[in-house]
C-alpha cells in the first residue's frame, strides 16, 4: 500500500465562490482530495468545492493520484493573491507574497498535517517561527527570479 501523499498550496480567498459570506481576512483553511482518503481532517478545514477550480500543479497531482487511487490530499492556504490568467506566450515573473498567512491558517494546516500523518511536526522538521521570514539566500533569489519564465500555474 502507498504512503497517503500531503501537498499544501493556496488558494484566492478573493476569487472565491461561497454561499457563505465572511469577513476577508477570515477564510478557511480548504482540502481537496481523493476519493479514496479516509483520514478525518479537523472541523476547521473545509472542501474547496465546485463552481471553483484550482490551477496549480498541487490540482494536477491530486487528479493523477485519483486516477492511479492512491490517497492524496491538497491543503489549501487561503492567500489574497488572485492569478492571472494565463497570457498567450510564456513572459518573465517572480512571484512573491509581502504577507505571510495567518496564524488561524498556520495552526489549521498544522493539525491536518498531524492529522493525515499521526506523527508530531517536530518530527517532521517543521519550524512554525520561520514562516513569514525572507530566505538567508537573497543573491541567489533574485539572479533565480529574474531567470524565470512561465504564467505560474497550471490547466487541468
Amino acid at each position: 500500500m502507498t504512503s497517503p501523499i500531503l501537498l499544501v498550496d493556496s488558494y484566492s480567498y478573493l476569487a472565491y465562490i461561497s454561499g457563505q459570506s465572511r469577513i476577508h481576512d477570515d477564510q478557511p483553511v480548504r482540502y481537496l482530495s481523493t476519493s479514496t482518503c479516509t483520514q478525518p481532517l479537523p472541523k476547521v478545514i473545509v472542501p474547496f468545492a465546485p463552481p471553483n477550480l484550482i490551477q496549480h500543479l498541487a490540482a494536477a497531482i491530486v487528479a493523477e493520484c485519483e486516477y492511479l487511487q492512491i490517497q492524496a490530499t491538497a491543503l489549501l492556504i487561503p492567500t489574497r493573491h488572485i492569478p492571472a490568467p494565463a497570457p498567450p506566450k510564456p513572459t518573465e515573473y517572480g512571484t512573491s507574497d509581502d504577507l505571510p498567512p495567518g496564524l488561524a491558517s498556520l495552526e489549521a494546516v498544522a493539525q491536518a498535517v498531524m492529522s493525515i500523518f499521526d506523527v508530531p511536526l517536530g518530527q517532521l522538521g517543521w519550524n512554525a517561527s520561520r514562516v513569514g521570514q525572507r530566505s538567508t539566500a537573497l543573491g541567489a533569489q533574485s539572479r533565480a527570479r529574474h531567470l524565470d519564465i512561465g504564467e505560474g500555474s497550471m490547466y487541468i
